[in-house]
């Protein structure tokens, strides 16, 4: 059974609480702990310098260690004071830690190892489980006082009961900020499900509506942005089939007329060469539309090198210039800047290729090549003087099969722009003042894939 986001969020959340407050719990038990051993040190340091100070005076007597009058003296100066020790001992160490008297069975005859105390103040202390060690220095030895600390259990059983009432509330607060979390995340993702069924389904009428201000409503978007998109996609393959039908549909009905016309001697000669004819211009058609089908498809199509740009466009002039002296038309070339950029030297040249095909046919006298480097983008340019393009195909001329006036099967345009787009680049008609159609490509230097 899968697990819901919303459950996982409430989930990771208490989780989180759990180990919050155990961190919390253990750092203030043993902070309080810590402090309340530090002060009880500190109040038995404090008294027992007292008691110091008398025991000092009684060594000034040599036989004070055999007179019972000495240990009433040390029991009166602790028994008669309230501290937050109960159980309070004491012994009286020679400078070696031997114990010479003491209140404690366990310590007689023992010895006191002095390094095993923190230093703290003007003395040392020792804490084994709930028992407080001190020891201060006298003239001749040392002074040991002990005491048990009082409500560390009670201290622990309070802390604990606020913790879990602060856990409990806290635990509460958190279970609704989790489900309305919960809710506003799983809402819109929902939504995007249902969305991408639809998609799925080839259902590209679909709109979400997410205002959450966060990156779920730019997921939204874009889920939007990708459904427009793909019924554009979809629209134009269409249309793409719809025009492929349509183009090699004219040929194929003149092929089989004039077929069946010579068949029946209604025509001779004359129509095997538009048989001919036509079957070039069906097997041009049917070469473009393979090759902008891989231009788009094929990921190795491509095979990016440094190529002289400079080279490229020379190239791409020559191929015509034969048919636009025919033509009367003069080719004006103007290079400028480096040429040394990385690109696929082939595609490139069918690209421009493609441009000056297009240019040929519509220049009355004149087609200007130019091509320069503007912060380390290359620009070319092709610019007839011909009619120009009509203001309603300017943002149609690159669409496939698209025909503007005098157009050919429309493909032309679409592999310049395949092309310029594969190298990182963008394609853009307009027309000059002077009315001709300029084509303006513009690439990158150092295109990377």
């Amino acid at each position: 059974m899968k697990k819901s986001i919303g459950k996982k969020i409430i989930l990771s959340y208490f989780l989180i609480l759990v180990i919050s407050f155990t961190l919390v719990g253990i750092m203030f038990y043993f902070i309080m702990l810590n402090y309340i051993e530090r002060g009880v040190a500190n109040q038995l340091i404090i008294q027992g310098r007292e008691a110091a100070a008398l025991i000092n005076k009684s060594f000034e007597n040599r036989d004070v260690f055999k007179e019972r009058t000495f240990l009433r003296i040390v029991r009166d100066t602790f028994w008669g004071r309230k501290m937050q020790v109960s159980g309070q001992d004491y012994a009286i160490l020679d400078p070696r830690g031997n114990v010479l008297f003491t209140n404690v069975k366990s310590l007689k005859g023992k010895n006191i190892d002095i390094n095993n105390f923190k230093r703290i103040r003007r003395g040392y202390y020792s804490r084994k489980g709930d028992k407080i060690s001190v020891i201060l220095p006298l003239d001749r030895g040392y002074l040991m006082l002990s005491g048990r600390l009082k409500g560390i259990k009670i201290m622990t059983l309070e802390i604990l009961r606020i913790l879990l009432l602060t856990f409990l509330i806290s635990g509460i607060i958190v279970i609704n900020i989790g489900m309305f979390l919960s809710r506003s995340i799983t809402a819109p993702i929902k939504k995007m499900a249902i969305t991408a069924s639809r998609l799925k389904e080839r259902d590209f009428d679909v709109d979400i509506d997410i205002n959450t201000g966060d990156e779920l409503q730019e997921l939204g978007d874009t889920i939007n942005d990708m459904a427009r998109k793909l019924k554009d996609y979809d629209l134009a393959q269409k249309r793409f089939f719809q025009n492929v039908s349509h183009e090699l549909k004219t040929p194929l009905m003149s092929i089989q007329g004039y077929a069946e016309g010579i068949k029946d001697g209604v025509f001779k000669e004359d129509g095997i060469e538009v048989i001919l004819n036509e079957t070039a211009r069906m097997r041009k058609l049917v070469n473009d539309i393979i090759y902008l089908s891989k231009l788009e498809t094929v990921n190795d199509f491509f095979n990016f090198a440094e190529t002289d740009i400079n080279e490229v466009i020379r190239k791409s002039v020559e191929k015509f210039e034969g048919v636009a002296r025919l033509r009367n038309i003069e080719i004006e070339m103007k290079i400028d800047g480096p040429g040394k950029i990385r690109a696929d030297e082939e595609k490139l040249l069918q690209a421009v290729a493609n441009l000056l095909s297009n240019a040929v046919k519509h220049a009355r006298s004149k087609i200007r090549v130019s091509k320069e480097v503007k912060d380390s983008w290359v620009v070319i340019e092709v610019a007839d003087d011909g009619e120009g393009i009509d203001s309603k195909d300017i943002d149609k001329v690159f669409e496939r099969f698209y025909k503007g006036k005098n157009g050919d099967t429309g493909i032309g345009l679409s592999i310049v722009k395949t092309i310029v787009e594969k190298h990182g680049g963008k394609v853009k008609a307009y027309n000059s003042k002077n009315k001709g159609a300029v084509f303006r490509i513009e690439i990158p230097q150092n295109f990377h894939i």
